[in-house]
């Protein structure tokens, strides 16, 4: 009996003791774990900014492959989100949206479980070296009670495993992925603007795409021999107005033009050509001819996102001479959509 009674008091002891113990736990907490990458940040970035490489990497997805994943139509960056359903009874229902995204520094992300608050999760991608990076994940923990103190401990054991495996894994697939190749150049002042009058000789014909500096040597040559011979004085950078661009077929039917400060005539296949001024959307590239269908695709990116119609077909002004330019880098190129 007077065991019994030690016993009693022992237990008693303990039970006030982790009462006590638990008073003194932090109301809350941030977990934080982080890994070295061997590689550049822009690859783990892209591992965590797009919803869809999340099943390479989330132990969240691997405690069920079987889940029923719904992506929003840009799984990409800032607003993404994705949904989730599973039997597993630890991950039920949720949605994960990227609420912040800065490439390819961080990316943070919101999380909505069934049963569970909503809660926030961060990743940064910090250069530590030459080729590394370090990537750390955080998330942030706080109580809503006493005995949530204790909880929010059981928490931070449970989650550090589950933060170190995700890391591991991201680890794993951003050392394993290539190379992108360098970007050819960089589009500069995009947005709507005015493209101003112009008078200019010019040649048109339709042309293989695959031989198109051929075609622009021999007309440019010919636009300057008969505008040569009604001295007119050229006013301005040269330039190519596109009626036809079918890669398909691997043809385009190009207008080639030298821009003339007088007016002058049309003399066989050169035409004499004066354009008023036109609202258009237009940008700046700087680098190699060959990036120039990026900067194309943009434009038409930009006026779909802001309700834009474009009316005609692109102008490419050739701002400088690239027989005078010996790094392609420095090619400047002005492309301009008219647009309503």
């Amino acid at each position: 009996m007077k065991a019994l009674k030690i016993i009693l008091i022992i237990l008693a002891s303990i039970v006030v003791l982790a009462i006590i113990g638990i008073a003194f736990l932090p109301s809350e907490r941030t977990i934080e774990r982080s890994i070295i990458v061997k590689t550049t940040a822009d690859k783990p970035f892209k591992l965590v900014n797009d919803l869809k490489n999340w099943t390479k990497w989330s132990p969240w997805y691997k405690m069920d492959t079987t889940q029923v994943m719904t992506f929003s139509e840009n799984a990409e960056g800032e607003g993404a989100w994705y949904t989730w359903d599973s039997k597993n009874k630890d991950l039920n229902k949720g949605k994960l949206t990227i609420v912040k995204s800065n490439k390819p520094d961080s990316v943070i992300v919101k999380l909505e479980m069934e049963g569970w608050d909503a809660g926030e999760a961060g990743y940064t991608f910090e250069k530590v070296g030459d080729n590394e990076t370090k990537v750390s994940q955080r998330m942030h923990l706080k109580s809503d009670g006493y005995f949530s103190r204790a909880n929010i401990l059981i928490m931070e054991m449970f989650m550090n495993r589950i933060f170190d495996k995700g890391l591991a894994d991201i680890k794993t697939h951003a050392e394993a992925m290539p190379d992108e190749p360098a970007p050819l150049g960089r589009i500069e002042n995009l947005g709507e603007s005015e493209m101003p009058a112009m008078m200019y000789m010019a040649y048109t014909d339709t042309a293989k795409i695959a031989e198109l500096h051929d075609f622009y040597k021999m007309a440019y040559g010919e636009i300057v021999v008969k505008s040569g011979m009604q001295n007119l004085t050229q006013a301005g950078p040269n330039l190519a107005h596109y009626h036809l661009w079918d890669p398909n077929n691997g043809i385009a039917i190009v207008q080639c033009g030298m821009q003339v400060a007088q007016e002058g005539k049309t003399d066989g296949n050169v035409e004499f050509i004066k354009v008023d001024a036109q609202k258009v959307i237009a940008a700046d590239y700087f680098g190699p001819y060959e990036g120039l269908g990026e900067v194309h695709g943009a434009i038409y990116d930009y006026a779909m996102k802001n309700g834009i119609e474009i009316t005609d077909q692109p102008y490419e002004i050739y701002m400088n001479d690239p027989s005078t330019v010996s790094d392609p880098n420095l090619l400047h190129t002005r492309i301009c959509y008219p647009v309503k």
